[in-house]
């Protein structure tokens, strides 16, 4: 808002308002109520024309340049982070999710990114697969714009790399289109989605079964370390990965995986994984926290579960903010996914208060079950023909 702007405006208001004289912010705060009130036919001690222009000319430049009021800069919560291994690379414990199914970019996600930026969180996980990466890349460069962070690198910006790109020569081509999806330079940590290989050219889940082929783990891998060293991604890792995989993966890598993201909940709690992870230096970060209701690989039956609303009662916390407390006292990090306001907020609250040790026993004791189990990638004349194939009889 120019100067002269200011004075006009603050000539007009100040007969309601002294103080409106001296105070840009206030007088933005002004304009962010005055737009409350229109909205919902509520009375306004303002001259109709006034309440027209401040709304002209107030409410709507300095919401789309970014500016913030005193009151929404205020909302801004910080985020606990853990150190990847020797990465010199931190991740945010609690990050946002971007999946949603079927698998299609909005509008709405692009707001919701915005708002989530704007209350705190800093890891935003996308994928070639979910068609999310376009939307982050315009929210993160709407973000800079806005003024909400001064770069890219306040961010730490997943993606993941899919079963039909999952073969050598197509490692780098893949990342390259997925930095150009994201408008970005780099990535903070680019994942192997499955360890699955399929025929190139598709990307889709459900899999065609028809496409389904051994993964040549060590030569894919040997192509993650080269966009790592290329400086293309901070850090590479891994997803739904079970402990035998891992351990074939560690014995010819040069560069260790820094995360494996899998499945984690009360339901299905990985403590096996978690134990082996812990031991050899990988970080757990864990999706589906909530059960991913709705979705093609998640289940009701965690946000169902008699457990967890009966300690959400007794604790007066919601069912998902117990989930998002247990999984963040596990020491992992986890994403949950969210694109309502209330709920993007209230998922970021879970740091200012524990479960108590009867809470936590209770959780212990409720019987594990995999909400995605991954059947798709099974298939007698495929390289997995049970699941105790792709998961090496861990589940």
């Amino acid at each position: 808002m120019n100067e002269d702007k200011m004075k006009w405006v603050s000539f007009q208001l100040a007969p309601f308002h002294q103080s409106a004289e001296t105070e840009i912010f206030f007088i933005v705060e002004i304009a962010h109520g005055v737009k409350s009130q229109a909205e919902n036919n509520e009375p306004t001690p303002y001259p109709k024309a006034i309440v027209l222009w401040i709304l002209a000319h107030i409410y709507w430049p300095t919401r789309s340049s970014g500016f913030r009021t005193r009151q929404s800069r205020a909302k801004m919560r910080s985020i606990p982070e853990m150190a990847l291994g020797s990465t010199g690379k931190a991740i945010p414990l609690v990050g946002m999710g971007t999946a949603v199914y079927p698998f299609a970019p909005s509008e709405t996600m692009i707001d919701s990114i915005l708002t989530a930026i704007e209350l705190g969180y800093r890891h935003f996980d996308s994928a070639a697969l979910y068609q999310s990466e376009k939307p982050l890349g315009e929210a993160v460069k709407k973000a800079v714009e806005l003024g909400l962070i001064k770069s890219r690198d306040e961010l730490f910006i997943t993606s993941k790399l899919w079963c039909s790109d999952a073969h050598h020569d197509r490692v780098l081509p893949a990342l390259q289109n997925t930095l150009k999806n994201l408008q970005l330079d780099y990535l903070d940590l680019y994942l192997i989605h499955w360890p699955v290989s399929l025929k190139p050219g598709k990307y889709e889940l459900p899999v065609n079964k028809d496409d389904l082929l051994p993964i040549d783990l060590g030569s894919v891998w040997k192509a993650m370390e080269d966009c790592q060293k290329l400086g293309l991604t901070k850090a590479i890792g891994v997803s739904n990965f079970s402990c035998k995989k891992l351990e074939e993966l560690l014995q010819t890598a040069s560069i260790l995986p820094a995360v494996n993201q899998v499945e984690m909940n009360p339901l299905w709690q990985q403590k096996k994984l978690r134990e082996f992870c812990a031991e050899k230096g990988i970080h757990i970060t864990a999706y589906s926290p909530l059960g991913a209701k709705g979705t093609l690989w998640g289940t009701d039956r965690v946000m169902e579960c008699e457990v967890l609303k009966e300690i959400a009662r007794e604790t007066g916390k919601s069912i998902a903010q117990v989930c998002l407390r247990w999984v963040y006292e596990e020491g992992v990090s986890l994403l949950v996914k969210s694109f309502n306001k209330e709920r993007i907020k209230q998922n970021l609250e879970i740091f200012d208060w524990e479960l108590s040790a009867q809470d936590l026993e209770k959780i212990i004791q409720i019987p594990q079950f995999k909400g995605f189990p991954g059947v798709e990638f099974v298939c007698q004349t495929g390289p997995y023909k049970s699941l105790v194939d792709l998961w090496d009889g861990e589940i």
